[in-house]
């Protein structure tokens, strides 16, 4: 985790993925689920939410993690939908994909994009209930300034699950591809909003922002959209932008969108024929 972190705050100076999130998720497999009544592994396992989410593009990474059992966390899983979306790409681009059989799909996915918007919803709620504690609270204890982080944090991440789960339904089902695109924006902004939101928790509290902008970034491809990104993630990695640094991260980024878009487009092209 410490490695994770480090990795986030320096940024990656080669290769697309950051390794430390496979072998992270391994030991967490591993080990099993955690005992709800030890808080230094609650706190592991929901440290490696955010980096859980390069298992959704790299496919070296195998999701199969619950959220800790009886944690305000595990009402609605964020681990357990960013397996369920890597479920789906992994049945969509099979060599066949629809060709096996697997007729379910089109409803699993809107099940799944409906179930994190459901999420959203519910921890909008929490969040905004928590900032209004910060206000009405002064001076404001630890406990509260902690919890305010990883609500606002556990928020982001369903958010940009949700972006992710998006395009998987847009390419699934293309009927509904113009609606879904523009929930997708308003999400991405929502997203960009919550990433200015923790910036006072940075350097610690802000080390899933990279990679939560960087999937906001894979999710759209509008160049206004994609710039507003940019500046975000001039902001957070605190390198002007452009710059050659911010060369190795459009690549990566770059990389991990045409992986993410191939896989998806294997099976629509399955089914055209």
């Amino acid at each position: 985790m410490v490695l994770m972190a480090c990795q986030s705050l320096m940024g990656l100076n080669s290769g697309a993925w950051t390794g430390h999130s496979e072998g992270a998720i391994k030991l967490l497999k591993a080990r099993g689920p955690p005992d709800p009544d030890d808080m230094f592994e609650t706190e592991l396992v929901m440290c490696v939410r955010a980096p859980a989410l390069e298992g959704i593009f790299n496919e070296d990474i195998e999701m199969m993690l619950p959220d800790p059992p009886g944690s305000r966390y595990s009402e609605i899983s964020a681990l357990n939908i960013v397996s369920q979306t890597q479920s789906l790409i992994r049945r969509w681009s099979r060599p066949h994909g629809l060709g096996l059989g697997d007729t379910t799909i089109v409803e699993d996915a809107k099940e799944c994009y409906k179930i994190s918007q459901d999420a959203i919803e519910e921890w909008r709620a929490i969040a905004t209930a928590m900032d209004a504690s910060m206000e009405l609270t002064k001076p404001q204890p630890l406990a509260l300034v902690h919890e305010h982080a990883r609500v606002h944090q556990y928020l982001g991440l369903l958010v940009v699950v949700t972006i992710i789960l998006n395009c998987i339904v847009s390419v699934i089902d293309p009927d509904h591809s113009a609606k879904l695109v523009r929930q997708r924006t308003g999400l991405i902004f929502e997203s960009l909003a919550l990433v200015e939101g923790v910036a006072d928790y940075s350097p610690l509290g802000c080390t899933h922002v990279g990679l939560s902008l960087g999937a906001c970034w894979i999710g759209h491809d509008d160049p206004v959209t994609r710039a507003a990104i940019e500046l975000a993630l001039a902001k957070h990695t605190e390198i002007e932008w452009p710059a050659p640094e911010t060369d190795q991260l459009i690549s990566n980024l770059s990389f991990a969108a045409g992986r993410f878009y191939q896989r998806l487009l294997r099976g629509s092209q399955v089914v055209e024929h």
